[in-house]
C-alpha cells in the first residue's frame, strides 16, 4: 500500500530532509505485503434475464492489489478504478479493502461457466483466485405432444397400442414430465407404468443442448379403452422458478383430445342349435361392445367352406338388425343346416362372432306301393295300395302322378274324377274303375312333408281291348252258283270267344248259321265266311263281328253282288 506523507523544510536542514526521505522510501520497500484471499458474495439461483452483481473483495495488500473478474478464462471486468485496483477501495477500521463489482444479466449459457475473481499484487508469486457458479433457471418451451403412432384417421382403436411423445425443449434444470388423462386437467389422473387395470409404459430421455439447456423427451406407450373416449390426454411439465426470492414450481401443459373407437365385439349366445324341419328357430346374437354403436348387423352362413352374407327376406328370415341382432328362421328346411356367424359393423370396422351350428332334424316319408306292376282287364278295376310311414314332420299331402316313362311321371291325377277314389292323405292308395287302355302307364304315389317329397312307382298294364276287325275287301262280285269267300280277320287281346257273321236285309241284321252246309268258316280259327254255292238271294250286305271278354267289334259293311239269272241259279242247283 502506498501512503501519502507531508514534509516541512527549515533553512539549513536540507540534508536532514533528504536523509529522512531515503529512510522512508526504503522503509516502504521493505514493508510490501500480499493481499488477503478474495471474498465473493453468495449468489442465489436466478432466472434467465435477472440482473446479478458479483462482488469480490480483498483485504490489505501493499501495494494495493488488482481485483478482476473472469468468465472461465475470459476477462470480463477489470474494474473501473483508474489505478487498476478494481472498482476502488474502502477502509474497515485500519484495513484497506479493494473491491470489484461485476454487474450483468444472466443467461442460459452462464450455467456452463465459472465466474472467477483474481487478486494480485507485486508481493504475490501466484495470483489469488476464487470462483463461483451461478444456477440459472431457464423455462423450457411449452410441451409439445406428437402422435399417435400409428396414425389414425378418425379415432384410436380400443385395445391397440399407441405411442405419444411429449417434448420439453431447452430448459434448465430439466423439466419433469407427467402424463395425465381426464376430462380436464383438474380432475385428470396420472398415466404411469404399472397403474392398475391399464397397460401403460413411459420411457424418458434427456439431451444437453449447445447452450447448456436440457431437452427431455417422454414416450408414452398405452392401450386406450372405450371409457377413454371423449377425454383429454395431457402432457404436464414442471420446473423450478425463482419468484420473490423463493423457489417455486412453474407448470405448463399441452393436451390432445382422445377419441376412441371399438370394433364391435359380437357374441352368439350358444354354439349350437337343434330344430325340427318346419319349426322356427332363433339364434341369439349380442353386440357386447361397440364404439360408436354399430350401423349394421348381419348374419352369414357357411357355404362351400366360406361364410356368405345372408339375405333377410322377412319371409323366412327375420331380424339381423341393429335393434334386433338375433336371426330367426321360420319353416326351417334341411338345407338350412350349416354354421352361422353374426357380424356388426361401425366406423372402426367389422367384428365377427364365433360360429354357431344349426342342426335340422327330420326325414322324408317312407312310401311303398305293394306291387311293382299291376295288370287289369280293359273295363275292370284296379286297387294300387300305397303306404306312407315314418315321416318327420308328418306328411301334409299325398298326390298321384302318371307318365309314359319312369323319367316322365308328371301328369297329376285328378282323384276327384268319378273313376278314381283314394289317393289322398287319409287314404293314400288309388282305386281306378272302368279301366281303359289310356290308363296304362307308370304311376307314382308322392308323399310331401316339410323335408320334401318321397315317392314310389308302379306300372299299370291294361290288357284286353275290343277286337280289331280286319277286312280283305268290302265288296265282292260273284256269278250265281259259284263259291265266294268273304275275308275277315282280327287282332284281339284277349283272344276272341266267338266269330259272328250277319246279313243285313231291309235294315235288319240277322246272324248267319255258319254250321249250315252252304257255309264254311265263321270260326275263331277260320273267321272268313265262304258261301259254297252262291244264290241270287245271297246278294246283300254282310258284317263280321269278333267278340272277346271285353266286348264285340263289328266290321264295316261288306257288299256281295251276285250276277246271273234264275235259270243259271237253277242250273247250279241241279248240279
Amino acid at each position: 500500500m502506498w501512503v501519502s506523507r507531508t514534509f516541512s523544510v527549515r533553512p539549513g536542514s536540507f540534508l536532514l530532509i533528504a536523509l529522512s526521505f531515503l529512510v522512508s522510501f526504503f522503509s516502504e520497500i521493505n514493508t510490501q505485503t500480499p493481499p488477503g484471499n478474495p471474498n465473493i458474495n453468495v449468489v442465489d439461483t436466478k432466472n434467465e434475464g435477472d440482473t446479478v452483481t458479483l462482488t469480490c473483495t480483498s483485504f490489505g495488500g501493499n501495494p494495493l492489489p488488482t481485483v478482476r473478474w473472469y468468465k472461465n478464462t475470459q476477462l470480463v471486468d477489470a474494474g473501473s478504478s483508474p489505478n487498476g485496483n478494481g472498482d476502488g477501495v474502502y477502509t474497515i477500521g485500519s484495513t484497506t479493502v479493494t473491491y470489484n463489482n461485476y454487474t450483468f444479466q444472466v443467461s442460459r449459457s452462464d450455467n456452463a461457466v465459472s465466474f472467477i475473481c483474481k487478486v494480485n499484487n507485486s508481493a504475490l508469486t501466484n495470483e489469488l483466485q476464487r470462483s463461483l457458479n451461478i444456477e440459472v433457471y431457464v423455462p423450457a418451451s411449452d410441451p409439445l405432444i406428437s402422435g399417435p403412432v400409428p396414425q389414425v384417421t378418425t379415432a384410436l382403436d380400443a385395445g391397440r397400442t399407441y405411442n405419444y411423445t411429449c417434448t420439453a425443449s431447452s430448459g434448465y434444470p430439466v423439466a419433469n414430465i407427467n402424463w395425465k388423462l381426464g376430462t380436464s386437467l383438474v380432475n385428470s389422473v396420472d398415466l404411469h407404468q404399472g397403474m392398475s387395470g391399464r397397460t401403460v409404459r413411459v420411457s424418458e430421455s434427456t439431451a444437453t443442448n449447445s447452450d447448456s439447456t436440457l431437452t427431455k423427451i417422454s414416450l408414452l406407450s398405452w392401450i386406450p379403452i372405450t371409457a377413454d373416449n371423449g377425454k383429454v390426454l395431457f402432457c404436464v411439465t414442471t420446473q423450478p422458478v425463482v419468484s420473490g426470492g423463493a423457489i417455486t414450481t412453474a407448470t405448463k401443459s399441452q393436451s390432445a383430445a382422445v377419441f376412441v373407437q371399438q370394433i364391435p365385439i359380437v357374441q352368439v349366445n350358444s354354439s349350437s342349435y337343434t330344430v325340427q324341419v318346419g319349426q322356427t328357430v332363433t339364434m341369439d346374437c349380442t353386440v357386447l361392445m361397440a364404439l360408436p354403436p354399430p350401423s349394421t348387423v348381419y348374419w352369414s352362413r357357411l357355404v362351400n367352406g366360406a361364410f356368405n352374407r345372408l339375405v333377410i327376406d322377412n319371409v323366412r328370415f327375420f331380424g339381423s338388425t341393429v335393434s334386433n341382432a338375433s336371426l330367426t328362421i321360420t319353416n326351417v328346411a334341411l338345407s338350412d343346416a350349416t354354421s352361422y356367424q353374426c357380424s356388426a359393423t361401425n366406423t372402426a370396422g367389422t367384428g365377427n362372432s364365433g360360429a354357431t351350428t344349426l342342426t335340422v332334424t327330420g326325414n322324408l316319408a317312407q312310401v311303398r306301393i305293394t306291387e311293382s306292376r299291376y295288370s287289369v282287364l280293359y273295363g275292370g278295376s284296379v286297387y294300387m295300395e300305397c303306404t306312407v310311414q315314418n315321416a318327420l314332420p308328418p306328411v301334409t299331402t299325398v298326390r298321384w302322378y302318371k307318365g309314359t316313362s319312369l323319367n316322365n311321371i308328371n301328369t297329376s291325377i285328378d282323384v276327384t274324377a268319378s273313376k278314381f277314389s283314394g289317393g289322398v292323405l287319409s287314404n293314400p292308395s288309388l282305386n281306378i274303375t272302368n279301366v281303359i287302355p289310356s290308363d296304362e302307364g307308370y304311376y307314382s304315389c308322392n308323399a310331401t312333408n316339410l323335408v320334401g317329397i318321397a315317392s314310389a312307382t308302379t306300372f299299370l298294364d291294361v290288357f284286353g281291348d275290343l277286337p280289331s276287325v280286319i277286312l280283305g275287301n268290302t265288296s265282292y262280285t260273284v256269278m250265281v252258283g259259284d263259291p265266294v269267300t268273304l275275308n275277315c280277320d282280327y287282332n284281339s287281346s284277349p283272344s276272341p270267344n266267338t266269330i259272328t257273321w250277319q246279313r243285313i236285309l231291309n235294315a235288319q241284321s240277322s246272324n248267319i248259321n255258319v254250321l249250315d252246309s252252304r257255309y264254311g268258316g265263321g270260326t275263331i280259327v277260320a273267321p272268313y265266311l265262304t258261301i259254297h254255292t252262291t244264290l241270287l238271294s245271297d246278294a246283300g250286305v254282310y258284317t263280321c263281328s269278333v267278340t272277346n271278354q271285353v266286348g264285340t267289334s263289328t266290321s264295316q259293311p261288306i257288299f256281295l253282288f251276285v250276277n246271273g239269272s234264275e235259270y243259271d241259279e237253277c242250273s247250279a242247283c241241279r248240279f
